[in-house]
């Protein structure tokens, strides 16, 4: 590979010391090998070597790489991973392997294998998430896509396995809709979803967000819906919608 033929110098300077694993935020959340600076290089080593071609597997493990330059801040003899990494992309992109196009993601297989993908990393970050919450003892909370099969899990937040699983506390699905079918239709949905165990279901309630502005009448009809729902509590979006017409609603609704 002509790209390895210009890099082999940094390549082969990588003394595999570990100073990467203290600067890498790819590595801090997925905690694998493979995407940390020492990692990626002794990857495109093989790949020097013969061992490894240059696979949709490898890129990957390339294309996670932030290039924030962190890791050859800390590197003793100065490589300049984010060169080598920029130099690799390019690698794959010549060779005809890029990130999947719309028209790929049609093949079952492809999306199939993008979502893994997608789901892996993600859920290793709430992983990360749940780790640093147990040590302090307070609660992890994951303000989640509302629209679970078309939006979430295209993105990568299985939040109903998350919820299963036990990673999260509390779960509050973004029901942000002027449409009070379309919220009644969420609503029974998050409440199977979240199932029945310790997990604390809240329904986020968009007063003011990208769908628009909620009329204060419809808000209270979406929170006392919620409420009917056997939601566990209300998370109001935004806080700068929450004029004194608003807060006297709320403290009429919390009274009845």
């Amino acid at each position: 590979m002509e790209f390895l033929t210009e890099q082999v110098e940094d390549i082969v300077r990588c003394m595999k010391c570990g100073n990467c694993m203290s600067a890498c935020p790819v590595f801090a959340v997925t905690g694998r090998e493979a995407m940390l600076a020492r990692g990626r290089i002794q990857l495109l080593k093989a790949v020097m070597n013969g061992r490894l071609e240059l696979t949709d597997g490898l890129r990957d493990v390339l294309f996670t790489c932030l290039n924030c330059d962190a890791c050859s801040l800390s590197c003793p003899p100065g490589i300049r991973v984010d060169e080598l990494m920029k130099a690799a992309k390019a690698e794959l992109l010549r060779l005809g392997k890029p990130l999947p196009e719309p028209q790929d993601l049609l093949k079952p297989g492809v999306a199939y294998k993008e979502l893994q993908m997608r789901i892996e990393f993600v859920r290793s970050f709430v992983e990360s998430m749940r780790g640093l919450t147990d040590h302090h003892q307070i609660a992890l909370s994951a303000a989640v896509r509302a629209r679970y099969y078309e939006d979430a899990l295209a993105e990568g937040q299985d939040w109903a396995d998350w919820c299963a699983d036990g990673l999260i506390d509390i779960c509050c699905p973004m029901s942000y809709t002027l449409s009070f079918g379309a919220f009644a239709q969420w609503m029974a949905r998050h409440r199977r979803l979240t199932g029945e165990g310790d997990v604390t279901w809240l329904a986020g309630i968009g007063l003011k967000s990208s769908a628009g502005e909620l009329p204060l009448d419809e808000a209270e009809r979406q929170i006392c819906f919620a409420r009917r729902a056997d939601a566990d509590g209300i998370a109001l979006f935004s806080a700068a919608a929450l004029d004194d017409a608003a807060l006297e609603l709320l403290g009429e609704i919390a009274a009845l």
